[in-house]
């Protein structure tokens, strides 16, 4: 009696085991519904964000990387919008100095407040 209960036991642990081996018996996901169209705009947004982290501006029309300052994109030519307000550049060497500095931090610079400002 334990022999067949037993084998009972062992058979019943194979098909628990193989049952969801079998062919037909995995879940079918539906592949996503992309086209070129959906993956190159993607791509598009991915290269704006990276050019924007990296403290660069990018172009709102081609996503092309621009100097802070420009007014106009050099690739495509369409107006960008002022990222950074006039006057916050050191009048010595042109970098970017923030509300408040009083010491250009590229090249020493002393500013004045009306720079600053």
């Amino acid at each position: 009696m334990s022999l067949v209960v037993f084998l009972l036991l062992a058979v019943l642990s194979a098909v628990v085991v193989a049952y969801p081996l079998l062919p037909g018996r995995t879940p079918q996901m539906d592949a996503p519904s992309l086209t070129d169209a959906d993956i190159e705009q993607a791509v598009r947004r991915l290269r704006r964000a990276r050019h924007v982290d990296r403290g660069r501006l990018a172009c709102p029309a081609c996503g092309h990387a621009c100097r802070p300052g420009d007014r106009f994109c050099v690739s495509c030519g369409s107006a960008l919008t002022p990222a950074t307000p006039v006057g916050t550049v050191c009048p010595a060497c042109g970098a970017d100095v923030r509300a408040g500095d009083r010491f250009c931090a590229r090249c020493g610079q002393v500013l004045s407040a009306e720079e600053v400002a």
